[in-house]
């Protein structure tokens, strides 16, 4: 269900040339960040995170894959608890532990060069 971006341009608000892809069935658009860049570097300013590594959030879970959840740390960013990280012992499911809409408390673990901020359930639990 991977379409071209022509039939979607009514109903859009960002140029069509800055779509990689989008699935209808799933509801999800892939933009090219370096497309909207392009010719803007110098004014492009990367958002503000208030985020650091240590810090302790409370969020809701966004969305959920087989390898983990990712919860909203601030509006319009998320972080994802890897499965290995949602609690003290082995989870065979995601689900098992959380689900869409959950609100969880966490804490950031690792933030990389790409902006991927990492988070962790169980270094919040007790043992």
């Amino acid at each position: 269900n991977t379409s071209n971006s022509n039939s979607l341009r009514p109903y859009l608000t960002v140029p069509c040339e800055h779509i990689r892809t989008f699935n209808v069935s799933k509801g999800r658009i892939k933009l090219s960040r370096k497309a909207m860049m392009a010719g803007n570097e110098e004014t492009y300013d990367e958002p503000e995170l208030d985020v650091e590594i240590g810090d302790i959030i409370t969020g809701k879970v966004v969305n959920i894959a087989s390898f983990g959840a990712f919860v909203e740390v601030v509006p319009g960013t998320d972080g994802m608890v890897h499965i290995s990280e949602l609690e003290n012992h082995r989870v065979a499911s995601v689900e098992d532990v959380v689900s869409v809409g959950d609100e969880i408390t966490v804490k950031v673990i690792d933030m990389d060069d790409r902006g991927r901020i990492k988070l962790s359930r169980k270094a919040l639990l007790s043992d």
